[in-house]
């Protein structure tokens, strides 16, 4: 755990090619870090990410697509900065206890008679 919040503290980004992904909890993690995220916008990441605030969710399932946010992204300072800022921010409400609390409300509505 030490190891990879090191990696994700010295990451200008977190890229995160999946196409199928149960929950972002990789975003999450690089986010405590100050570290946004670029995804393609697929559920799971869309319910971690923030889209344009803590990272930016690509529309294109594509690999060009990725490149091309990677290199807007880090060319605009002010705009990673602040993105930097709202990644940290943004998971100050993601406790262990409120995503709990939030996966028992969604499994007794959707699973339970």
């Amino acid at each position: 755990e030490s190891e990879k919040n090191i990696w994700l503290q010295r990451a200008h980004l977190l890229i995160v090619t999946s196409i199928k992904e149960g929950y972002g909890l990789v975003t999450l993690e690089a986010a405590a870090c100050g570290t946004p995220t670029i995804s393609y916008d697929i559920p799971g990441i869309r319910d971690a990410v923030l889209h344009q605030k803590t990272g930016i969710l690509a529309q294109k399932k594509e690999p060009l697509e990725i490149s091309r946010l990677i290199c807007e992204i880090l060319g605009d300072t002010a705009r990673y900065n602040s993105m930097q800022k709202l990644t940290f921010e943004y998971t100050k409400a993601h406790t262990k206890e409120r995503t709990g609390v939030a996966f028992e409300k969604i499994v007794t509505h959707f699973c339970l008679p």
